[in-house]
């Protein structure tokens, strides 16, 4: 039990990786001046938190 748990959480945190590196993702292209790369990532973060129906 203990270990489906963690196998749990850890499914959940790989799924919502991309949100917890989103700050430094963008700030990182739009440094390289890669604005469509860092448009690219929020969409990306945008679609886990509000999925379409």
């Amino acid at each position: 039990v203990q270990a489906e748990k963690i196998r749990s959480v850890q499914g959940m945190l790989q799924r919502f990786r991309t949100l917890f590196n989103l700050p430094s993702a963008i700030r990182g292209n739009i440094s390289k001046g890669e604005y469509d790369l860092a448009v690219r990532e929020y969409r990306k973060a945008k679609s886990i938190v509000l999925p379409s129906h």
